[in-house]
Formats: C-alpha cells, structure tokens, sequence
C-alpha cells in the first residue's frame, strides 16, 4: 500500500458522526464526501460518482457503504467507531483488498469498546494488531522535524530565504540560539 492512499473509506455508526469528521476533514482542506441514509439520493450518487472517479480520495460514511458497495481501489478502511454487529465489521473491512489486491484496515477502539473488539476477533478469527496511539510529545517532535524539514527544503531550493533567515538568527540573542539548535537536534 502507497503512503498516500489513493482511496480510503471512514466508518461510523452513527449519521451525525458522519457530518461531523466530513466536516472536520473539509475545514482542513482534505477534499472528501460523505454518505449516510439521511442525505437524499441525489447527494448519495454524487458522492459515491467522486469518490469512485478518484475526485475524492476518502468517503466518510455510515454503515450504509458497508454492504453492496462496490469500489475498487479502496487501500484502506478507518473504523472510527465498532459497529454494533459484528457482521457488519466484515462488510466493511471487505471494502478492501478486493480483487487479489491488498489493504488495511484501521479500528479505532476506546476502553469501552474493548470487549467488543473481543467479540469481533472470536467472531471474525482474525489476528489484529494492537499499536498504541502515539504520545503528544512524540507527535509534535514528529511535526516539528516535518515543518523543519521543509523549511530547509525551501531554503536550500531557492536560496533567496538565506538572508531572511540569517537576519532573522541574528536577531535572537546567543542563549536562545544555543537552546533551539539543542532542541532541533534532539529532534533529528
């Protein structure tokens, strides 16, 4: 599977949680749909028409996608939540690896939901691999090298931000220059 999915379906139990990632998804500029039973059938076409075309990379969707759905391409499947009956976790993990392909699919599971994911393992008989979430320091080092690294990037491509950043350097007084190279190191 590629980095960067070419499609990926988010699952929700729940019609209001679907407007709600949609939402949190399009106010970061990620280009998607959503579908759900409560959109009318003109907005549910057009959705499911962009989604297959490639126009948008993820549909954020109910448990309405998880049956008679059939999309290719689909890399992965996010479960924002376990559904309620452990059928319909087949279903919609089998909205990926289709056709001999590969794919993976992504529980998102809270301690309340615990015993359900252990329902759906005994149901299902597969093996899922737990991975803990990562920390909130790991994940701002994790931004702050990528921001760096661009940073770098831009500089190193074009030159003309050379000055501006040494002007800028100049400016901060030596300890604080001293302290935010120990810290970018300790980031690399």
């Amino acid at each position: 599977m590629s980095e960067n999915p070419t499609k990926a379906l988010v699952f929700t139990s729940r019609a209001d949680q679907v407007e709600n990632i949609y939402n949190k998804l399009t106010y970061k500029k990620i280009d998607c749909e959503c579908l759900h039973a409560k959109a009318d059938k003109q907005k549910r076409k057009s959705a499911i028409d962009r989604f297959k075309s490639g126009k948008a990379k993820i549909l954020v969707t109910s448990d309405l996608a998880a049956r008679g759905l059939d999309i290719d391409d689909v890399e992965i499947v996010f479960n924002y939540d376990l559904p309620q009956d452990n059928e319909y976790y087949v279903h919609r993990i089998g909205r990926t690896g289709r056709a001999s392909k590969t794919g993976i699919s992504v529980s998102l599971v809270t301690r309340s939901e615990k015993s359900q994911l252990r329902q759906i393992i005994k149901y299902t008989k597969a093996e899922i691999n737990k991975m803990e979430v990562p920390s909130l320091d790991k994940v701002i080092k994790v931004r702050t090298k990528r921001i760096i690294e661009r940073a770098i990037n831009a500089a190193t491509e074009e030159n003309k931000y050379d000055s501006i950043i040494e002007k800028q350097l100049n400016k901060v007084d030596e300890e604080l220059k001293d302290s935010l190279i120990k810290g970018l190191t300790n980031l690399l």
